[in-house]
């Protein structure tokens, strides 16, 4: 029997990204503790930490979000802009290929303005922040697809079917499906966007310890 089984969750695509190899780590380093993987949108985790369905998650966290949560800070992720070759080449047949160095300094939304997107959901962190920029610089872009799923964009993005955001934690799935295409998908940062999205360690502060969260945030 394990000594406890430790109750972790984080939103859909995080835990997608991050989460099995995670878990698989925890249990090969302590392998005398259980671990649960639950997914929920950040409301619900905060919800759910509160009502003490929850041991430890990892999420971005608001004013919003209850009292009794604490927060740890764990990594910060960036926006970035994902474009592929072809479609690159065809927006910009006069500067290409010499315009993919000038991108990879920085990519000006405006110039993209022509070109359709895939967007994640417009709660999200990470959707908030474009959008500020947009709004700073008076873009408006058009939206073909609207989808919480940031892998499936980098999909839609290889076939050419739009240009797409991906925040740092599905980079690693982009390079994967360069691996399998002649039409690479081209990474950009996005000029002028300082704005990142930060990802946290939250707990329940008004709950006792459970044995195994510790070990849970070293790996």
């Amino acid at each position: 029997m394990p000594k406890s089984t430790i109750r972790v969750a984080t939103t859909e695509g995080c835990f997608r990204m991050i989460m099995p190899s995670l878990m698989r780590q925890f249990k090969e380093m302590y392998n005398d503790y259980g671990i649960r993987g639950v997914i929920g949108n950040a409301e619900q985790l905060w919800e759910m930490l509160e009502n003490g369905e929850l041991d430890i998650a990892f999420s971005g966290i608001s004013l919003l979000a209850p009292e009794c949560i604490e927060k740890d800070f764990l990594f910060e992720e960036r926006l970035y802009l994902v474009v592929s070759e072809q479609m690159l080449q065809n927006y910009f047949p006069d500067r290409y290929p010499e315009c993919v160095e000038e991108f990879r300094k920085g990519a000006d939304i405006r110039e993209f303005s022509g070109m359709p997107f895939c967007r994640s959901l417009p709660n999200l962190h990470c959707m908030q922040i474009l959008d500020h920029l947009l709004e700073r610089e008076e873009v408006t872009l058009d939206c073909v697809h609207t989808s919480g799923h940031f892998d499936l964009h980098q999909q839609m993005a290889q076939e050419n079917l739009a240009a797409c955001f991906s925040l740092s934690m599905y980079l690693p799935h982009l390079h994967e499906l360069n691996l399998y295409s002649d039409n690479k998908l081209l990474v950009f940062p996005i000029k002028d966007l300082t704005e990142t999205n930060p990802v946290y360690i939250l707990t329940n502060k008004d709950k006792g310890y459970v044995e195994g969260t510790d070990e849970l945030r070293i790996c």
